[in-house]
């Protein structure tokens, strides 16, 4: 029983490290689901060797740390403040036994029974920060996605996570003090408040900054959006300015091709002609879906799309007035752009994205096509460049974006064609 208990401990203190190491300090877990299984497998086996090993109790209580290392790779400066935040928050309950115990030797020796309610408190506070974190991914979806820290930040959190560690060794040897009683709980008390306090100003800042991320991307996503609508109507109003202005002079433009025909020279009236069609067919923006954030959007994109070769069309008619027009343009502008970025390495073939929007009653059906030289797999996701790691965030962000309201994302690769598939209900 002893065994499992320090086998289940040292399988604990790496997942409060790992975990706070990702969401503290931003730093990513293993890239593909293979180095995930990779690590974790290994921990595992060799924490298993460890604790039938004649140095158990050495072996389980380092190789936590060691794996630390491993997990955090070139970032090794965050692991003084990993460890400090760590063991400050697992030597909080051993402190409260403190004010009632008065000596810590006797309460690290504590009998079998307090350890298991330590297990059951730590698996319980486990699931609701699973629970926690996934409904905050839900609201804010930056909270799972690319972020960075300030310098400030990062400094901030490290020289407190690294003060903690100081106050940690500290504490745990109180006896060695030889403190009067009362003095050393008085000391133990302090200490107590101030890792309180310091852990709840490591989480502020950690909400505080992800909560910043979360709106620096709507803004962005806001200027985006404004910036296409105010390209769109600008181009909307001069086409309609150019129509009238043809309207006008119709009368005009009829007259002279009356008159070169009259006289027989019909070259001259072809190339007048061919002149005239072109001013019609150049009305500043090509598509006119119905909806004018998707117009926006795609007319937008559009615009890239031609300098880089690639020739953009869209059929039917979409409809998205009840999402968020922030939603929107996550999805299509993401969407477009992975479709443009897929066919830049294409050379000596044609390049083409095709948006297609089908309703049928309560369902649109949106579907996107685009020709791409090379696709990997990285979990559920596709990505077109050779190293997994680097993209698929935008398709983790149209699902996202999708799923919020209640539709479904597919995503396929056959015979060098890319395909992107949604479902939403318009109710």
């Amino acid at each position: 029983m002893a065994n499992l208990y320090l086998w289940l401990g040292g399988l604990e203190v790496l997942m409060v490290m790992t975990a706070i190491a990702q969401s503290v300090f931003l730093i990513k877990a293993p890239k593909t689901r293979e180095r995930q299984v990779l690590f974790w497998g290994s921990f595992l086996l060799f924490q298993t060797l460890g604790t039938i090993s004649p140095y158990q109790e050495t072996a389980n209580a380092l190789l936590p740390f060691l794996f630390l290392i491993i997990f955090l790779r070139r970032r090794i400066i965050f692991f003084f403040p990993i460890t400090g935040i760590v063991l400050s928050l697992l030597f909080i309950p051993f402190l409260i036994v403190y004010m009632f115990n008065g000596s810590m030797d006797q309460v690290l020796e504590i009998d079998n029974t307090f350890w298991i309610l330590m297990d059951l408190l730590f698996w319980i506070l486990w699931i609701l920060f699973i629970i926690k974190k996934r409904q905050w991914n839900r609201l804010y979806p930056d909270f799972s996605g690319p972020q960075k820290r300030s310098f400030w930040e990062n400094t901030l959190l490290w020289g407190t996570g690294t003060v903690l560690l100081v106050l940690f060794f500290l504490l745990s040897a109180i006896d060695d003090f030889h403190f009067f009683p009362s003095l050393a709980k008085g000391f133990i008390l302090c200490g107590t408040a101030i890792l309180g306090i310091m852990l709840y100003a490591i989480l502020a800042v950690t909400i505080q900054g992800n909560l910043k991320a979360h709106f620096e991307r709507e803004a962005a996503l806001n200027e985006y959006y404004l910036n296409a609508q105010l390209k769109h109507f600008k181009s909307f109003e001069k086409t309609q300015k150019e129509t009238r202005r043809i309207r006008h002079d119709i009368k005009n433009h009829t007259g002279v091709l009356y008159t070169l025909l009259e006289k027989e020279q019909f070259e001259e009236a072809r190339q007048y002609i061919k002149e005239f069609n072109d001013v019609v067919n150049h009305p500043g923006e090509r598509f006119h879906l119905g909806d004018p954030i998707i117009d926006a959007i795609i007319n937008e994109k559009d615009s890239y799309a031609s300098t880089q070769g690639i020739r953009l069309t869209a059929e039917g008619i979409p409809g998205f007035h009840h999402m968020d027009p922030l939603d929107v343009c996550t999805i299509f502008a993401n969407a477009l752009d992975n479709a443009i970025e897929a066919q830049k390495e294409l050379r000596g073939q044609d390049k083409w994205i095709h948006v297609s929007f089908v309703n049928q009653n309560a369902m649109q059906y949106i579907r996107i096509e685009n020709p791409a030289k090379e696709v990997h797999k990285n979990g559920s996701f596709f990505v077109t460049t050779k190293d997994p790691g680097k993209h698929g965030i935008g398709l983790g962000n149209i699902k996202r974006a999708v799923e919020k309201y209640y539709g479904q994302m597919n995503v396929s690769y056959h015979n060098g064609i890319f395909t992107l598939e949604l479902l939403f209900t318009t109710k």
